[in-house]
């Protein structure tokens, strides 16, 4: 039986990774401080830094908005997405010390502050296999991810998805993220993909199932977490939802042998 597309999008964090963040937790940002002040970026406190991070985030998400803004383009706040590089570079300078977007100690600052903030991270069982069954169905599997590059690269490289999956497409180097139709588009044009062949798995019903509806894409929800958003079940918009990560039931699914898979379980139910 013919599978039902010829190339599927993968949300990341709960959806290929199985994680728990705490990026408000003062261990998080006294870490992050440690780290600093042996490289020469002096914060009295966690809370002093916390404050300059947050208050310069928050600065260059509205420049960011207002460059959009200014280029006619309609987008909501939520749809873009502003590459936290320049907060860390800025965190540095605001302390007399001058540093490259793509230096060393940029990339070190923030995979340090991710390795504080993560309270659970791994690969939910099977993804890998997921993605190589796929492979060998002929079917494309494409990463499309709301996420900072700093934190997501070295994530990626550490379970192997940077060589499992075929594209990866970042939120924080793209410059938008999802729902917006504008990051769904970005991928399919880069990708060559016609989204009519193309599916969305993800977790979030606001960004991965309200996004590919606005983009045109059939979506697969997996509900992995029930925090608020993803309580409702099955989810609006969604062609399938799967309780957990179902990595089998998606599998039948997309190659067209859902049905095969029913006869199977009636039968292992007699």
């Amino acid at each position: 039986m013919a599978a039902r597309y010829s190339t599927v999008f993968f949300d990341l964090y709960g959806t290929l990774i199985d994680i728990n963040n705490d990026e408000n937790d003062d261990r998080t940002w006294e870490g992050l401080r440690v780290f600093l002040d042996q490289h020469g970026v002096s914060y009295t406190s966690a809370h002093e830094l916390k404050t300059v991070f947050r208050t310069q985030e928050q600065v260059l998400q509205r420049r960011d908005r207002d460059a959009i803004a200014s280029r006619g383009i309609e987008a909501f706040p939520d749809w873009i997405e502003t590459d936290l590089a320049s907060v860390f570079q800025y965190v540095c300078q605001r302390k007399g010390v001058q540093t490259a977007l793509n230096s060393d100690l940029i990339r070190q600052a923030a995979w340090t502050f991710r390795k504080a903030s993560t309270r659970r991270f791994g690969l939910f069982d099977g993804a890998l296999d997921l993605i190589a069954r796929l492979k060998r169905a002929h079917i494309t599997p494409i990463l499309l991810s709301n996420a900072q590059s700093l934190y997501t690269r070295p994530e990626l490289e550490m379970t192997g998805l940077d060589r499992a999956l075929d594209h990866i497409y970042i939120s924080s180097e793209v410059g938008w993220k999802k729902p917006s139709p504008y990051f769904y588009t970005y991928a399919l044009r880069h990708s060559g993909v016609n989204p009519a062949h193309a599916l969305m798995v993800g977790n979030e019903i606001s960004s991965d199932i309200r996004g590919a509806q606005l983009a045109g894409l059939d979506s697969v929800y997996l509900q992995t977490s029930t925090w608020e958003g993803n309580d409702t079940f099955p989810a609006p918009g969604a062609i399938q939802s799967f309780k957990g990560a179902d990595y089998t039931a998606l599998v039948w699914f997309i190659t067209g042998n859902d049905e095969a898979r029913t006869s199977s379980e009636q039968e292992g139910n007699r």
